[in-house]
């Protein structure tokens, strides 16, 4: 039984109510909806410098802050901080808020740049496309190993140009570093 100003535990109340809201597909699509205006305006803000641009981007910073709030408030404490994708949204609503509310502080204005990384956001709504970014962050490693072969491969024909070519084109071949770049 719900009783009035008492928060019902995760497994039937008004948690787990507001948790099943936030977590429907509707919702998290005009989340990511909602992500995806926020780009196009700071793309086009970027270019034109509308004021209007600038309201809207406000508007849409208190949407995502109430955003933020619901999604806490559904997940509980702990389960809230145990997801990286909440800790990347909390910076980046920080960083917004803190844009908004104190525009006088020394360096804010970079802070605006920030705002950018909101569209990452989108790979936390959208199951496949979170799908794609754990695959990319999952063959990183393997694509380190064939940078480095890569390297080591460039190196060798380096040395060997630089053998060949050094003297008659020295501009090109004279050097390792040279024959690297060419």
């Amino acid at each position: 039984m719900c009783f009035p100003g008492r928060v019902e535990n995760a497994d039937g109340g008004i948690q787990a109510a507001i948790s099943r809201f936030y977590n429907s597909d509707l919702v998290q699509l005009a989340i990511a909806a909602l992500i995806a205006l926020n780009f196009l305006i700071a793309l086009i803000e970027a270019e034109f410098n509308w004021e209007w641009l600038d309201t809207a981007g406000k508007v849409l910073t208190v949407t995502f802050a109430v955003e933020l709030v619901v999604n806490f408030v559904g997940s509980a404490f702990w389960r809230f901080w145990r997801s990286g994708w909440n800790w990347f949204d909390t910076c980046v609503v920080g960083v917004s808020l803190a844009e908004l509310f104190f525009p006088e502080l020394p360096g804010v204005t970079s802070l605006r740049l920030f705002r950018a990384f909101r569209v990452v956001r989108i790979f936390k709504r959208l199951k496949s496309l979170r799908r794609v970014c754990n695959s990319l962050f999952a063959a990183i490693p393997q694509v380190g190993n064939i940078m480095l072969l890569m390297c080591l491969i460039m190196g060798i024909w380096s040395v060997l140009a630089v053998d060949f070519f050094g003297g008659a084109m020295p501009e090109e071949f004279g050097t390792t570093a040279r024959a690297y770049m060419s």
